[in-house]
């Protein structure tokens, strides 16, 4: 049988940024290839992308309808301004990485309007992605923005704001949280079934 993994919601965002920084290392290692010569096969991208597209935006509405407003108001409860200042950063990078996104896919359309339009798997009819073009080198920049913001932003989280919610909210409220992660996973499967 297997564990709950939303019994600790805390861990599973923390386990989830471990599954984003993975990505993140794709998105690297796509950049450094663009940058060279030949071509680079697109499923890789397309599935990083992918992943951000939905476990990724998963994680974020985690934190900001479920986590974030609680977290919050128990901040402002103790007096923690210096923390709600942090938790209000945080959000507004939030912001600053859908930008960093959205200016990725259109830095992968400029190169193909189809690229980032895959399923992630390996295709060998697909055309592979040019490197060393203006557009590659504008893609690989776009990469290692958004990886650069996230991993300014990751660890933030890690070791600020998720020990502060641990310390700061009562068991009753986390079970909450975890209660909505779920139900948004759920939701996510009949929508797919």
């Amino acid at each position: 049988m297997r564990t709950d993994p939303f019994v600790d919601p805390l861990q599973f965002l923390t386990a989830c940024h471990g599954r984003i920084r993975m990505r993140l290392f794709t998105f690297l290692r796509a950049a450094a290839r663009l940058r060279g010569a030949g071509a680079i096969e697109r499923h890789e991208l397309e599935a990083a992308l992918l992943f951000f597209r939905s476990s990724g935006e998963g994680h974020t509405i985690d934190e900001e309808q479920s986590l974030f407003p609680r977290l919050r108001a128990r901040l402002l409860e103790a007096g923690e301004q210096e923390a709600v200042g942090i938790l209000d950063g945080m959000v507004r990078e939030h912001r600053a990485h859908d930008a960093a996104f959205e200016a990725m896919v259109r830095a992968m359309a400029a190169i193909d309007p189809t690229l980032g339009s895959g399923d992630g798997l390996p295709d060998p009819e697909a055309a592979g992605v040019p490197c060393g073009t203006p557009e590659a080198l504008a893609l690989a920049d776009a990469l290692e923005a958004l990886v650069a913001a996230y991993e300014e932003h990751i660890p933030v989280e890690d070791d600020v704001l998720y020990p502060l919610a641990a310390r700061v909210m009562p068991a009753e409220e986390l079970a909450q949280v975890a209660a909505e992660m779920r139900g948004r996973r759920r939701l996510g499967r009949k929508l797919l079934g």
